[in-house]
C-alpha cells in the first residue's frame, strides 16, 4: 500500500491516497463558486474519512480491482463472460458456468496485487461462518512472514489486532518481524489460518495430510504433489483452491496444468487504464502494443487473455490474470516504462502476468500454435509415414508416428500409450515429473503383442481366417526406426542371440505355417545425444516461422502435433533434461530426437526409401 502525506490544498490538508486524487486549486476555487464552501468542508470531511475506513479496515472497505470481483463470482458459480470489464471470447459464446469453481490460479503482472486479493478472499472465508480453516502456503518463512502473513493481519478486522490471546480459543499474536506466533492464528469464531512453507512440506510431507480444510492459497512455485494434496484435502471438504503466480522467468509444470486445454473465456484489450475517481469508474487508455496484431492464440487482434476455464479440473478450475494496469497501489507508469522496447513476450508476462514459455525447459518455443485439433491433421495415406519406438523390457514401449507432406512440414500423427491408456509421465517433485500409469497399464506384452498393437493402430483389420491385412484406412509406414540399444542388443535367454530386430522381424505364423501377421521390418534409429537433440527438435520448432512475428501464412511452424497425443506434448512442455537418463517424460522426447536426427521427409510415390547416412547401426 502507498505511504501516506499530506498535501495542503487551499485552506485544507488532504491525505495523499492512490485510489482518492487530491483536488487541484482550480477544482476547489470552481466547486467553491458553484457549491459554497460549505460544501467543499463537507467533501474534505468526507474524503478523508473514506481513506481513515480503507485504511483502518479494508476487509470491509477497502478498494477491490476488477480481476477479485472476477474471482468472486468464479466462486460464487455466477460469472458471465464479459462481467469482468473485458470481451467475451468468440469461442466462448454460449457458455454458462454449471458449478462454482474450486480451484482458481491468479497470474499476475508485475506489481499487480494479486497477493492482496488471495488474502482479502481467505480472511472473508474464516470470518464468514465460524470453525473454518485455511492453510496459506508459500516458499519458505521469510516469504510467509514478510508477505503472506502481513497481508493477512492487514485484513483481519480492526477488533481482532490488538488481541493477543483470549480464553481457551482465541489467538491472534502478530509481529510484523516474526509473522504470528506458531505460524497460525484463531479467531473468536473458532475459524483458524495456519501457515505452512514448501519447505517444511519437502522436509515433512505429512505435515497437510492431517485433516481437511476450507481454503488453500499457494504462492509462486507449489511443489505439483503437494497441490495434488491439497485439492485432495481442500475439495473433500467442499472448499477452494487459490493460487498465485507471476511468471517473470516463465511458468511451470504446475501452473501448466491450468493452462494446458484452457478456453479463453475473456479478453481485454493490451491498453492502459485511465480512472476516473470522482465517479470510481474506469476506461481504456493508449494502446501499449500493436493492436493489429494477434498477440495470444484464442483472443482477437490486440488483446490479451484475461478469464480462462483449464481444460483439467472437470470444469471447475479456471485462471484470471492480474493486469499491472489495474493496482493503483503499484508505480504503474515505472513498470510499464521498463517494458518499452522489450520483446512481446516480456511485455506480456511483466504486464498482463500471461506466461508464453515455460521456465527452465528444454523446449522453450513449443506453444500452442504447434497442436493442431485432430481433424485438421493430414489423412496418413497422404504421407510419408514413419514409426519411432522406445522399447523397455519390464514397462511398456513408447511408439510415435509421424508423417511429413509434400511441402517437408512434419506431423505428429499417433503416439502409443495414448491418453486412453493414461498418463506417460505426471507432475512430480523433479524437474520432468514423475511415472505415470501408462508407463506400466497392460505391461509385460511380447513381441507378438506389439506387432498385433502396432497393425491395429495403422488401420489393419483380421479376416474371419486370422489373416491380418490392409484396411480401408489403413497407411503404409516408409520407415520403421527403434532405440539403437536393444536394437543391437541380443535377448538374453534366446541361445541364438537373436536382437530385438530379428524378434520384430518375424511374422506371426499358424501351425501350419501360414504368415497371419507380418513381421515389422525395423532398423536402428540414430543414435543422438541429450544436448544435440535438444537442439534438433528445437531447429524443427522454429524452422520457417520467426517467433517474434505475427503468425502468417507465410511465417508459421512447419512442425505440427495432434492435439490427440497428450502425452508427447506434456513432454515437451515439461522436459528440461535435467533428471538425465532417468527422466519420467525421456521416451516421448527421445523418439521425437530420433526423427529429426534422421531427418524424415517427403517421399514421391515411387521414389526409393532407402537415405541417410545419419550414424544408425
Amino acid at each position: 500500500m502507498a505511504e501516506e502525506t499530506t498535501i495542503k490544498v487551499g485552506p485544507w490538508a488532504w491525505t495523499v491516497h492512490p485510489t482518492l486524487p487530491v483536488p487541484s486549486q482550480s477544482w476547489l476555487v470552481e466547486q467553491g463558486q458553484q457549491r459554497g464552501p460549505s460544501w467543499l468542508h463537507e467533501f474534505h470531511a468526507k474524503r478523508e474519512a473514506q481513506i481513515q475506513r480503507e485504511t483502518h479496515d479494508p476487509l470491509v472497505y477497502g478498494w477491490e480491482q476488477p480481476p477479485l470481483g472476477v474471482m468472486r463470482a468464479l466462486m460464487a458459480g455466477t460469472y458471465r463472460p464479459g462481467m469482468g470489464g473485458g470481451r467475451p471470447c468468440a469461442g466462448a459464446n454460449g457458455w454458462k458456468q454449471e458449478r462454482p469453481a474450486n480451484d482458481v490460479l491468479a497470474l499476475g503482472g508485475n506489481g499487480s496485487g494479486k497477493t492482496e486479493c488471495e488474502a482479502k478472499l481467505a480472511l472473508e472465508c474464516l470470518v464468514g461462518r465460524g470453525g473454518r480453516e485455511v492453510r496459506c502456503f508459500s516458499q519458505n518463512e521469510q516469504t510467509s512472514v514478510r508477505y503472506i502473513q502481513k497481508s493477512m493481519f492487514r485484513y483481519l478486522p480492526p477488533a481482532y489486532r490488538k488481541i493477543k490471546r483470549q480464553g481457551q480459543i482465541t489467538k491472534i499474536s502478530y509481529a510484523e518481524a516474526t509473522g504470528f506466533s506458531e505460524g497460525v492464528f484463531i479467531l473468536p469464531n473458532h475459524s483458524a489460518a495456519l501457515f505452512p512453507t514448501y519447505k517444511g512440506w519437502e522436509q515433512d510431507k505429512k505435515s497437510v495430510e492431517g485433516g481437511e480444510a476450507d481454503m488453500a492459497t499457494w504462492d509462486e512455485e507449489i511443489p505439483a504433489e503437494l497441490l495434488e494434496t491439497l485439492r485432495f484435502r481442500v475439495h473433500k471438504k467442499g472448499g477452494t483452491v487459490l493460487g498465485g503466480f507471476t511468471p517473470v522467468h516463465g511458468y511451470t509444470e504446475t501452473v501448466a496444468q491450468y493452462l494446458e486445454g484452457a478456453k479463453v473465456l475473456e479478453s481485454i484489450p493490451a491498453r492502459r487504464v485511465v480512472w476516473d475517481w470522482w465517479s470510481r469508474t474506469w476506461s481504456w487508455g493508449e494502446w501499449l502494443v500493436d493492436p493489429k496484431k494477434q498477440l495470444v492464440k484464442g483472443c482477437e487482434p490486440g488483446h490479451v487473455p484475461y478469464v480462462l476455464q483449464s481444460g483439467q479440473g472437470n470444469g471447475r478450475r479456471f485462471v484470471v490474470t492480474f493486469p499491472t494496469m489495474f493496482n493503483p497501489y503499484t508505480n504503474v507508469d515505472a513498470i510499464i516504462d521498463s517494458t518499452r522496447g522489450k520483446p512481446l513476450d516480456f511485455q506480456l508476462e511483466r504486464l498482463w502476468g500471461w506466461p508464453t514459455k515455460m521456465a527452465r525447459k528444454a523446449f522453450p518455443n513449443f506453444s500452442d500454435w504447434h497442436i493442431v485439433p485432430e481433424e485438421k491433421v493430414p489423412d496418413p495415406k497422404t504421407l510419408s509415414v514413419y514409426w519411432f519406438a522406445d522399447p523397455h523390457g519390464n514397462r511398456n514401449w513408447f511408439m510415435l508416428w509421424l508423417g511429413v507432406d509434400a511441402e517437408n512440414r512434419v506431423w505428429v500423427l499417433r503416439e502409443w500409450p495414448d491418453a486412453e491408456v493414461g498418463e506417460w509421465a505426471m507432475p512430480g517433485q523433479k524437474p520432468d515429473g514423475k511415472m505415470g500409469p501408462a508407463q506400466l497399464a497392460g505391461s509385460g506384452k511380447s513381441f507378438n503383442d506389439y506387432k498385433r498393437l502396432v497393425y491395429e493402430i495403422e488401420g489393419w483389420v483380421v479376416g474371419e481366417n486370422g489373416v491380418w491385412a490392409p484396411g480401408p484406412k489403413a497407411w503404409t509406414v516408409v520407415d520403421r526406426r527403434i532405440d539403437p540399444r536393444p536394437a543391437g542388443t541380443a535377448v538374453p535367454s534366446d541361445e541364438s542371440a537373436r536382437t530385438y530386430l530379428d524378434h520384430l522381424g518375424d511374422a506371426i505364423r499358424s501351425e501350419s505355417g501360414q504368415v497371419l501377421v507380418p513381421g515389422l521390418d525395423c532398423t536402428a534409429a540414430p543414435h543422438v545425444g541429450i544436448e544435440e537433440g535438444t537442439q534438433l527438435i528445437n531447429d524443427w520448432l522454429t524452422r520457417g516461422w520467426d517467433t517474434n512475428q505475427e503468425v502468417t501464412p507465410l511465417n508459421c511452424p512447419q512442425f505440427y502435433v495432434s492435439a490427440g497425443c497428450e502425452n508427447l506434448i506434456w513432454a515437451l512442455k515439461t522436459y528440461s533434461g535435467s533428471d538425465g537418463e532417468k527422466g519420467a517424460c525421456k521416451d516421448p522426447v527421445d523418439c521425437l530426437k530420433a526423427a529429426a536426427k534422421l531427418a524424415v521427409r517427403h517421399l514421391a510415390a515411387g521414389s526409393l526409401g532407402s537415405y541417410g547416412g545419419m550414424g544408425s547401426y
